[in-house]
């Protein structure tokens, strides 16, 4: 069991799986206007264009038009 002194005992924590850090979660595309609950699962882009193609081509697969 690990000690602080500022608190006192503490409860063990579960151990967090290790998480890949070279990827970023890009785009939570998580706008009121458009809420598509896919956040383009932690993908890496070389650049803008191929970020923005990525968003066209999520957007026109669920039928919205690209805003």
């Amino acid at each position: 069991m690990a000690y602080d002194a500022r608190t006192g005992p503490q409860a063990p924590q579960p151990r967090r799986e290790h998480r890949n850090d070279s990827k970023v979660n890009l785009l939570q595309l998580g706008n009121s206007s458009m809420s598509l609950g896919q956040s383009l699962d932690r993908r890496v882009f070389k650049s803008n264009e191929d970020a923005q193609r990525a968003v066209d081509r999520v957007l026109r697969r669920s039928g919205r038009p690209a805003a």
